[in-house]
């Protein structure tokens, strides 16, 4: 399971949770209604409910992989029901019998490509036969809320568009940029964002939404001339980049038709508008 990075949530839509947990707590008559959300290697209480009994805290974090109820929620992505934790030997050692909660109900929340935020959850000391009355409710609170990430994430990607353009138009407009006969890669930690004409023509693209989104080992054979993968090759170099600020030897590459040849691979890490990039730039030396 991956976590790559999300945006925060403000603290609007914190309170706006929390008013929809209370409500949650309330209908449902379990002393703890919760918002969890996954922050790797642990799983935070995000949003508890204001509620009579309720021993759980709003910041309270926990490891993953301890068995906890809500891991197999994210892991399945799927609504889990576990009546009475003491009588399932599947879950009679999970960590929150320690709190003395046995009866769970929860329902996954996921961002928008599908990755986990976390899980609406109720909980209760005892078996409460009237747990499943409230899936429908909960999941009401899960659309509302996984529509707030979607907006979140919405206008984050917008924001960063926005600013990336802006980045890319100021390298666009160095000399070197669209007239080096170098091969230049714009790199974003995620994916190549941009390149030259020279790139273009070194890696036989048509165009560029063939290189948008791509990562650098694609355009490598699997191993190097040494024995290494390429993939750890890259790794290797990028680190080094990014701590020392540049990065420079010899390696193999691909073309999109697979034609193999030798270049050096220049690193450049560059900080523009609080944008953290790699500009990779291919001399093809074996010619």
């Amino acid at each position: 399971m991956s976590y790559p990075s999300k945006p925060e949530v403000p603290d609007f839509l914190r309170s706006k949770w929390q008013k929809l947990t209370d409500i949650l707590a309330k209908s449902s008559g379990f002393p703890a209604a919760l918002i969890m959300r996954v922050i790797p290697p642990e799983i935070e209480v995000f949003v508890s409910s204001n509620s009579a009994g309720n021993p759980y805290e709003s910041g309270e974090r926990a490891s993953l992989d301890t068995g906890l109820y809500c891991e197999t929620v994210m892991a399945t992505h799927e609504q889990l029901h576990v009546p009475d934790a003491m009588k399932s030997p599947e879950w009679d050692h999970n960590p929150d019998i320690k709190l003395g909660m046995v009866c769970y109900l929860g329902l996954p929340i996921e961002w928008p490509d599908g990755e986990p935020f976390g899980t609406v959850c109720i909980l209760d000391r005892k078996d409460n036969p009237k747990a499943r009355d409230n899936v429908e409710l909960m999941e009401l609170l899960k659309e509302i809320i996984e529509l707030d990430l979607r907006h979140l994430a919405e206008t984050e990607r917008a924001r960063r568009e926005d600013s990336l353009g802006h980045i890319l138009d100021k390298l666009k407009y160095l000399a070197y940029f669209n007239a080096s006969p170098y091969a230049i890669l714009v790199y974003d930690m995620s994916g190549y964002v941009d390149c030259n004409p020279a790139a273009l023509k070194l890696l036989q693209l048509s165009n560029k939404s063939e290189l948008i989104g791509t990562n650098p080992s694609d355009f490598m054979p699997e191993l190097q001339p040494d024995g290494n993968r390429s993939v750890d090759v890259i790794e290797t170099a990028k680190k080094q980049a990014i701590a020392e600020g540049r990065f420079s030897e010899e390696m193999s590459f691909l073309t999109r038709r697979h034609v193999e040849f030798v270049a050096r691979l220049d690193l450049l890490w560059v900080s523009v508008m609080n944008f953290n990039l790699l500009l990779f730039i291919i001399h093809r030396v074996d010619r």
